[in-house]
């Protein structure tokens, strides 16, 4: 009997959920991992010429630069949720 082929090997990826984590909590809990993405985000939104696209860039580095708050907070312990 064949066995199936893993996803991987195959050259296809599975869904996040379904590979396990592969980003360490750490990550999550990390601020200057999601500054460091912000940083990108906003360095990819100089380069864009298109208007409505380098709005969405910008957002998301917004939206990273509130996740960074976000692991500040949970590392001090603050219950409080934004």
């Amino acid at each position: 009997m064949w066995a199936a082929a893993k996803p991987e090997a195959a050259g296809e990826r599975t869904p996040t959920a379904t590979r396990g984590a592969e980003m360490p909590a750490s990550f999550i809990n990390d601020p200057a991992h999601w500054r460091q993405r912000a940083e990108e985000a906003r360095t990819i939104a100089e380069q864009m010429s298109d208007p409505n696209s380098k709005d969405a860039m910008l957002r998301i580095a917004k939206d990273y630069e509130r996740l960074a708050e976000r692991a500040e907070q949970r590392g001090k312990g603050s219950g409080q949720e934004t």
